[in-house]
């Protein structure tokens, strides 16, 4: 039985404006790779099966090395950590305000 697929992501070193991106499952012995993708035109009408199916856990690692190679959400409102911060603040300015 193979293992959670892993993933790994990189800035292309040549000319760093495209993003590699590797699939993997490490074995024993060796290590199954994923081939390059090939895009194939399909009529509208049929759906066509996902290029790839993956654990909640490995989409975590791809969330995870896509943000450490510096690819960031483009809206959103920052990360958990920063709005319990911005809760916290918030809770504390009332109480200056509200306690005169």
């Amino acid at each position: 039985m193979f293992g959670d697929i892993q993933f790994k992501a990189a800035r292309e070193r040549i000319l760093g404006d495209r993003i590699q991106i590797w699939f993997y499952q490490r074995h024993p012995s060796s290590v199954s790779v994923a081939e390059p993708m090939i895009m194939k035109d399909t009529p509208i009408e049929i759906e066509p099966a996902p290029a790839a199916i993956i654990t909640p856990t490995t989409a975590q690692q791809m969330m995870d090395e896509l943000w450490n190679i510096g690819v960031r959400p483009s809206e959103g409102s920052g990360s958990a950590g920063q709005l319990a911060s911005v809760k916290y603040h918030l809770e504390d300015m009332r109480k200056l305000v509200f306690k005169t």
